[in-house]
């Protein structure tokens, strides 16, 4: 599924750097893509990792402590940019919460937590200096939900489709900022692949079934069209779901190697960097948000390059380490002691 994941990212930088050189899903479908892989990622997750006591506690942790220190890192990276720029272009307005006189949501862009809720306000989504986070603050809600809706499971489809009506009316009576960035707007895609993921069995077939379906997909996410639920595209944003579901079952079961796993975690980091390395190149003159299809393609290679080095770098030179420790934090203490005991024995 990392290819898949990686991919997303591509397509995200794609929108936000004026490099959509194919017409691909956008943006707005790709995060919705995100979340119901990350609803069947979260339910593995959960069943398989995380057992005893205390099991929802430490889930959670171990989610807030994989996602927050690239982010932290970025947070600080763009808080010194801001500082060597000043107002600069500023074009991307990610510079906005340590230059503007505005009260500023310091918990939130602290602790990335409620950043999606926030966002309703357009004032306050400025104020994000890692704005695209305010979907991980959308996943961060959604990891909160993980032990009810296990136990729930059985209802997950009701569930989903009781939150994707909830959508609807927050579109139609109250607007696209209601409807796309709150987390209770988007948890019907996240139910969604968690309720696949106990449902796998009659979707997952053969490893060159599951090469051809992915592949399939790739094209179809970047050849669709725009299909984010909220840009009068849902039949476009029904059908893509639909295409996810077909796919993620048998490309969990065999296209999950060590590679994947990789482009899988490099996807989160250049998603989280992209915005301040699009900043900074238009700060440094090295790229406008101009230009024909040639220097688009440029400009995609250029962003998704750097923000990929950045991505490596906080992966193999931080993330590594907070995983370790993350692990022996919230392991099963009692299980641990019962895998040993044989051994001592």
């Amino acid at each position: 599924m990392g290819y898949i994941r990686f991919l997303l990212a591509v397509i995200v930088v794609m929108a936000h750097a004026n490099a959509t050189v194919v017409p691909t899903i956008g943006a707005l479908g790709a995060v919705q893509v995100f979340f119901v892989v990350s609803g069947f990622y979260m339910a593995a997750t959960y069943e398989r990792n995380y057992t005893g006591k205390n099991r929802a506690i430490r889930f959670w942790i171990s989610r807030y402590l994989r996602l927050y220190p690239a982010y932290a890192i970025v947070l600080l990276l763009t808080g010194i940019a801001s500082l060597a720029f000043g107002s600069g272009s500023n074009m991307l307005r990610i510079y906005d919460y340590f230059i503007s006189p505005d009260p500023k949501p310091h918990f939130a862009v602290w602790t990335l937590l409620l950043q999606d809720v926030i966002s309703v306000n357009e004032r306050e989504h400025y104020l994000l200096p890692v704005r695209q986070a305010w979907s991980i603050s959308a996943e961060l809600a959604f990891y909160a939900l993980v032990p009810a809706l296990v136990l729930a499971r059985r209802y997950a489809l009701y569930i989903a489709l009781a939150f994707f009506l909830v959508k609807a009316v927050l579109f139609f009576q109250l607007g696209q900022h209601h409807a796309y960035f709150p987390f209770y707007s988007e948890v019907g895609y996240f139910i969604l692949g968690l309720w696949l993921f106990y449902n796998r069995s009659f979707l997952t077939w053969s490893r060159s079934a599951a090469i051809i379906l992915a592949i399939a997909f790739s094209a179809y996410v970047l050849f669709a069209g725009p299909s984010g639920w909220e840009r009068s595209t849902s039949l476009r944003n029904a059908i893509l779901v639909l295409a996810t579901i077909l796919v993620l079952p048998s490309c969990f079961e065999h296209l999950n190697g060590r590679v994947s796993v990789f482009l899988g975690d490099l996807s989160y980091g250049i998603y989280i960097a992209h915005f301040f390395v699009i900043q900074v190149l238009l700060d440094l003159g090295v790229i406008t948000l101009e230009g024909d299809i040639l220097q688009k393609f440029g400009r995609l290679i250029v962003v998704v390059g750097l923000s990929t080095v950045i991505a490596c770098l906080i992966e193999t030179l931080v993330q590594t380490r907070v995983d370790r420790l993350r692990r022996r934090l919230t392991r099963d203490k009692a299980l641990t002691k019962l895998e040993v005991a044989p051994a001592a024995g």
